[in-house]
């Protein structure tokens, strides 16, 4: 679960930059999201879990979390940044 207290690093970065990132445990966000507390994370299966592989899952300021598929936009686009 992130904390809200956490400052995003602004570096702007493109999708494949931004996914190194996801899979060394950071969360990432784009800066054009209308929604400021939506953030992209690893989500990695653990013995109790249904899925068997690792997957993006997206997660709200509440701590759901949903898998996540990028769309063409968002991988085409260079706003993400870690958080």
């Amino acid at each position: 679960m992130y904390e809200k207290e956490l400052k995003p690093d602004k570096k702007f970065l493109n999708f494949s930059s931004a996914l190194v990132l996801v899979k060394g445990g950071l969360m990432i966000r784009r800066d054009g999201w209308h929604g400021k507390e939506l953030f992209v994370a690893l989500q990695t299966p653990d013995g109790e879990s249904k899925m068997t592989l690792a997957y993006l899952c997206i997660e709200y300021a509440n701590g759901n979390r949903c898998p996540w598929i990028a769309s063409h936009v968002d991988i085409l686009s260079e706003d993400w940044y870690a958080v």
